[in-house]
């Protein structure tokens, strides 16, 4: 089938910068670019290279509003929500696209399209855990998305079982990325502990650091690595810098390093010999995902969807939440037993390929989006 003759699927992705959600929807993508043709459609305001953008066949922006705290935001929000949806009704039609994907339920544009008359496929995923939201907000959205959409799709158990018990939907994992290839040579890492994830307080950060001087008292080699964007908000930038400044008071400032959101997950991860994932919730994670395709052991939070991705005791460790001294213990077993992080490496990567590998993907989301358009 030539690409003329694609059915077109379009995207609607709220990120301003580089997230997990935005790469998952560049995976989808690219894995399902021999079937279907794939627009994106992004905030008027994000920053993202262009590089990020290759694998959708055009790329779209439109002012997608959101809901903020306030009261000239609130007050603002119904009519730009409206504006918003009529543009994306006009680009769907421009592309005459069969399928409109959603990628996470709080954006309400595929109900304005909806209201407005479109009668193609739509398609909503469940990203974000709607719990995080006020519940009368979360019930709302979720109400809203199920009138609109054709099929809601869960990215875990963990999610599924914060949707409302009434509403239908399937659980599909995201899964690795083909284009990673194997980690590196496991002689070549060191005591380096990588943490990938932006610069938001609930991603773990701080109580990486904490954590780490334990760590650092018992290992004078090891360090601790942040790889992580700041998403253009001073908030976030305030964040960093407050991280910074622990670290220093805690005499850490040489041994914490802080670099930006890196694209190239094997180089970050070509050190580790324990990667960290201590988000106070997290519906899925790519990061615990992608570490344990490249072989490197992740200790995590139990925050949800990475209980579903580590098998504690075999391909990682998991740790209830803010057990700092927890976290610390088993960053120091791995360290004093390289044996130990090299095997359940091992034994991560093999249990990602066999649960999480593109062929599974392709065989659950491609019906869902080809649907009637196929």
């Amino acid at each position: 089938m030539s690409s003329d003759q694609r059915p077109t699927v379009v995207i609607v992705d709220s990120s301003v910068a580089v997230t997990g959600g935005l790469r998952c929807a560049q995976r989808m993508a690219r894995l399902l670019a021999p079937w279907l043709r794939f627009v994106l459609v992004l905030p008027s305001m994000a920053q993202i290279d262009a590089s990020e953008l290759r694998p959708f066949a055009e790329v779209e922006r439109l002012p997608l509003v959101q809901l903020r705290k306030s009261p000239g935001a609130i007050a603002a929000y119904g009519p730009a929500l409206l504006a918003s949806g009529a543009g994306l009704l006009r680009l769907v039609r421009k592309h005459q696209a069969q399928v409109l994907v959603i990628n996470d339920f709080f954006q309400l544009q595929g109900w304005v399209v909806r209201r407005l008359g479109w009668r193609g496929r739509l398609i909503t995923w469940v990203r974000f855990d709607p719990s995080r939201f006020p519940r009368p907000i979360a019930r709302l959205w979720l109400a809203a998305g199920r009138q609109a959409s054709d099929e809601v799709v869960a990215v875990s158990r963990f999610i599924l079982q914060r949707l409302p018990a009434d509403m239908k939907a399937a659980c599909v994992y995201d899964c690795v990325d083909p284009e990673l290839g194997p980690g590196s040579d496991p002689g070549g890492r060191r005591d380096d502990i990588v943490l990938l994830g932006n610069y938001i307080p609930g991603k773990g950060q701080n109580d990486a650091i904490e954590a780490f001087q334990e760590v650092a008292a018992r290992f004078p080699t090891a360090r601790l690595i942040f790889h992580g964007g700041d998403m253009g908000l001073a908030k976030n930038r305030m964040y960093r810098a407050g991280l910074q400044r622990r670290a220093h008071e805690l005499g850490l400032g040489e041994r914490v390093l802080f670099h930006p959101f890196s694209d190239n997950v094997p180089a970050a991860l070509s050190t580790a010999r324990v990667a960290l994932n201590l988000s106070r919730s997290e519906s899925f994670s790519l990061t615990c995902l992608e570490a344990q395709q490249l072989g490197v052991p992740v200790i995590s939070y139990r925050s949800g969807g990475p209980e579903e991705i580590i098998v504690d005791g075999e391909t990682g460790h998991l740790i209830e939440l803010c057990d700092i001294a927890g976290v610390a213990a088993a960053t120091i077993r791995l360290l004093e037993q390289p044996g130990l992080a090299e095997r359940m490496g091992a034994a991560a990567a093999q249990s990602t390929r066999e649960r999480f590998g593109p062929e599974q993907f392709i065989r659950a989301v491609l019906p869902l989006l080809r649907g009637h358009a196929a």
